[in-house]
């Protein structure tokens, strides 16, 4: 079988095919190149510090509202103490809103009004959708104990309303049996930085560090061993945290304390007076706490320079009757 030579014939191209050519190669060549989505990933910026209470940030939360001063400065206050929060938890992204515990006594006091006056000012931020709050409780034995007040406060401008969550209802926010047993109690600061007459800054950081860590007392409460006459001033404070049916028994072992420092036995029933009245007007906006424990601290003194001192309940009185908290003790 033969092999047969296969022949190829080429055929050269014609004028209309070299012009086809070029004409591809030329529209070739004006294609642009191909597009290539990237995505631009920006670093996230550096959280070291979030913004501060600023008055741009203050004026656009507050933008088209209402508020009377009393409002604007409260609400001053809890958005530098918000930020301050912020700060300390170390947050990595600035929130919209930041939840905390505070007792509203210490808020009160940085504020420097009665709960009661704080209670009339606060309902204009809440109604703006600029702060929430509710009282906080925590199981003791058998009772459930009032521990504070959460307070949500809203950071950024926009639609996003603040609000008290389930999780944080349910929160231990501190170790309120603990607190009560070790006197790190609300009242018993309230009373020692009234005492000390702590100045508005100083005030600010113990509010600031309870706020951060529920129940922490940046300086704690201090009790001379060799003053007992202090330590039960000190301890008054506990009258305002304590159940009603333990309060007169309180009463009863703080006023029988008086009566043997001041070895004024005749006038145990004058202290325990005095304590009872005075635990009645706090509960109606009044400081008579903190006045009770300014006269006591006061006679303290003058039982120790004054040794010819028989009736120091007597000389209480006349103090107490100069102030003008006697006539809401006296009522």
């Amino acid at each position: 079988m033969g092999s047969h030579a296969v022949q190829v014939h080429t055929l050269a191209p014609s004028a209309d095919d070299l012009l086809e050519h070029q004409h591809v190669l030329s529209r070739t060549q004006e294609l642009p190149e191909p597009l290539v989505r990237c995505q631009v990933l920006e670093d996230p910026p550096a959280f070291a510090k979030p913004p501060q209470a600023s008055c741009e940030l203050l004026e656009a939360l507050r933008g088209g509202l209402c508020l009377t001063p009393a409002a604007l400065r409260l609400h001053s206050l809890l958005y530098r103490l918000a930020i301050d929060v912020v700060q300390e938890r170390g947050y990595q992204a600035f929130p919209n809103s930041v939840t905390f515990h505070l007792p509203a006594s210490l808020l009160a006091l940085a504020f420097q009004v009665s709960r009661q006056r704080l209670y009339k000012v606060l309902p204009a931020l809440v109604e703006a959708g600029l702060v929430v709050q509710g009282g906080h409780v925590s199981r003791v034995g058998h009772q459930n104990l009032y521990d504070g007040c959460l307070w949500v406060i809203k950071l950024k401008p926009g639609q996003l309303l603040p609000r008290i969550r389930y999780d944080d209802w349910q929160h231990t926010w501190r170790n309120f049996a603990d607190d009560l047993a070790a006197k790190r109690t609300a009242s018993a600061l309230c009373l020692q930085l009234q005492t000390e007459q702590v100045n508005t800054e100083g005030i600010y950081r113990a509010v600031k560090q309870w706020a951060v860590i529920p129940g922490s007392i940046e300086k704690p409460v201090k009790v001379a061993v060799n003053s007992p006459g202090r330590e039960v001033i000190y301890r008054l404070g506990e009258l305002l945290e304590a159940h009603s049916r333990a309060r007169t028994a309180l009463i009863g072992e703080l006023a029988s304390a008086l009566a043997r420092i001041f070895n004024d036995h005749h006038s145990r029933r004058l202290y325990a007076w005095l304590m009872h009245r005075a635990v009645e007007a706090e509960y109606r906006g009044i400081n008579a706490i903190s006045a009770l424990s300014h006269t006591l601290q006061r006679l303290l003194v003058d039982v120790a320079e004054w040794s010819g001192l028989r009736r120091p309940g007597a000389l209480l009185m006349t103090r107490l009757k100069d102030l003008e908290v006697w006539k809401e003790l006296k009522t």
